[in-house]
């Protein structure tokens, strides 16, 4: 019994100190970066006809493909070329609309 309870007490050690060296990688890895940082929120919501207007900023150097997020509705996605905009409008309005890569 004790030899078992001793096995258990080892493995689950072990466990917890891979746990902590995997979060300790992969926290400190800048490859692990959110592909759509690039897209940064500009504008909005903006009323615009009978909706309201929201506009993305891509802030790097290459094309994004990126889709806002209003009231937990995935609009559709939008490629934006490097250093431009892109624009969404929707009868919905929501202050804190996200933008996510797709």
């Amino acid at each position: 019994m004790k030899r078992g309870k001793l096995v258990r007490l080892l493995l689950a050690l072990l466990l917890a100190l891979g746990g902590l060296a995997v979060v300790q990688t992969t926290s400190a890895s800048p490859a692990q970066a959110d592909p759509g940082f690039c897209g940064v929120r500009h504008d909005g919501p903006d009323h615009h006809g009978s909706g309201f207007l929201y506009v993305v900023r891509n802030k790097c150097g290459a094309a994004i493909r990126v889709r806002i997020v209003v009231q937990g509705i995935n609009l559709y996605c939008q490629t934006i070329s490097a250093y431009s905009y892109g624009a969404w409008t929707t009868i919905r309005y929501d202050v804190y609309w996200t933008v996510r890569s797709c």
